[in-house]
């Protein structure tokens, strides 16, 4: 990164001709910058989107601040049950849903790129999932990596840590392959992983879906029922277990997780 930043910036003082060789300024910090805190909009984006992303994240946060909270020692358990029973601990304990939102945006742009390459015939599908893989598997598992070794050396305090590492060692090719949240659903390696996953298989199956519905209409009035489906099934799995959205055991939640949140046919 600092190679790549010092590279970079020498080519732009030394006012040399052309642009810089795009592998050696790859890294650099200055030219990353640039494109982070760009606020030009794009000729094809969708204005809107951006202030959902940041409603949904905000929600995000402050859902997953508050309930990692109750992990841990609290003085007055109590007024935290109660606070739930109120109604307007819907949009706490609801944080959960806005991860949806982003898996909306997802589809809605895969759905507009796609009808437009099959437009200009230009659709590729096996080369849409590959570069999809390929643009954040890397740092998927250079993440997986560091938390196989580093732990260890710099981790010293109360809280266990092993079991993740353990999880990391064990379902690495899981978590890769982006298969995790059906194969090793109870010891995910990186929990918050679970939506790279879904994220991932939605894209795999979104292009052959629509191509599917464009070739043959009918196909079309076949989602409403995958829809109504898969709502009967979260039902049944949640009455069955008795599970409820916020669960009130360690057993009830990796229930929850395992069987409604995490799978792809649950979202």
């Amino acid at each position: 990164m600092l190679a790549s930043t010092i590279y970079d910036l020498s080519f732009l003082f030394e006012g040399a001709t052309g642009d810089p060789n795009a592998l050696f300024s790859a890294f650099s910090i200055y030219r990353n910058s640039l494109r982070l805190f760009d606020t030009t909009p794009s000729k094809n984006s969708i204005n809107s989107l951006h202030g959902l992303r940041a409603l949904s994240i905000l929600w995000i946060m402050f859902g997953h601040r508050v309930s990692n909270q109750l992990n841990f020692p609290i003085a007055n358990p109590t007024a935290v049950m109660d606070f739930y029973n109120h109604v307007y601990s819907v949009m706490l304990s609801s944080y959960s849903i806005a991860v949806d939102t982003f898996l909306l945006m997802a589809a809605l742009l895969l759905t507009i790129s796609t009808l437009k390459a099959i437009e200009k015939k230009t659709l590729n599908i096996p080369r849409m999932i590959l570069h999809r893989y390929i643009r954040y598997t890397p740092v998927l598992s250079v993440t997986i990596l560091c938390t196989i070794t580093l732990p260890k050396y710099v981790i010293n305090g109360p809280l266990e840590v092993e079991e993740l590492r353990e999880n990391c060692v064990n379902y690495w090719w899981s978590a890769i392959l982006h298969i995790h949240n059906y194969v090793n659903p109870d010891q995910l390696c990186l929990n918050h992983t679970w939506y790279l996953a879904v994220d991932f298989q939605l894209f795999v199956i979104t292009p052959f879906l629509i191509l599917a519905i464009k070739k043959c209409h009918r196909i079309i009035w076949l989602l409403p029922s995958l829809i109504v489906m898969c709502s009967i099934y979260i039902f049944c799995i949640s009455m069955f277990y008795e599970i409820h959205k916020m669960p009130r055991t360690t057993e009830e939640g990796e229930l929850y997780h395992r069987l409604i949140y995490h799978p792809t046919h649950a979202r």
